[in-house]
């Protein structure tokens, strides 16, 4: 399997509040699939051009509200930048183009798309992508967020209670890249 990694690092601006660490999985042996079942969301994985409305619906809740989510981001460019929030699923935004993430009991280091799943046991998948992962030294803590369109696995370890100041930080070196590179 090849595989690539890219360390996101934290920046003074944003301290730790969204630091983590960012693997692209250019192929697993796997087809997803529709799930039965829905998973109830836990986490939002906003990568591109969803990142900043992602950002916005956050920055247009109250503090208190704000404060019961967690998040980390990804300092990347284009469909690599992102942001990746997790909270109670009454309390998540809700935006287009963003990716719903829960977790299922059969492979609970990993938060997986609400609505599909791979085409092969989900024990065996969630094995198969920590040991992908150990390649590169140790595999990142759980929970591992997993976005299959995009081939991107990051660990919300490191989230940290959502700060307005370092989401408006974000947010606005977001809006200055070109149309191009966020969407």
């Amino acid at each position: 399997m090849n595989s690539q990694t890219s360390s996101v690092k934290s920046t003074p601006e944003f301290g730790r509040t969204f630091s983590l660490l960012f693997l692209v999985i250019h192929q697993i042996p796997t087809i997803w699939q529709p799930r039965v079942e829905a998973l109830q969301a836990i986490a939002v994985a906003a990568l591109g051009e969803a990142a900043p409305r992602l950002a916005r619906r956050c920055l247009a809740r109250e503090d208190a509200a704000l404060a019961l989510l967690r998040g980390v981001y990804a300092d990347e460019t284009g469909d690599m930048s992102g942001l990746f929030i997790s909270g109670d699923f009454e309390v998540l935004p809700w935006v287009d183009g963003a990716l719903y993430l829960g977790r299922d009991t059969d492979a609970p280091s990993l938060l997986l798309p609400t609505t599909l799943r791979p085409d092969v046991p989900l024990a065996w998948f969630q094995s198969a992508l920590l040991r992908q992962m150990t390649q590169f030294g140790s595999a990142p803590a759980p929970p591992l967020a997993v976005c299959p369109a995009q081939g991107v696995v990051i660990s919300l370890a490191e989230a940290r209670p959502i700060d307005r100041t370092r989401l408006e930080l974000w947010l606005s070196c977001a809006d200055q890249l070109p149309a191009e590179v966020i969407a």
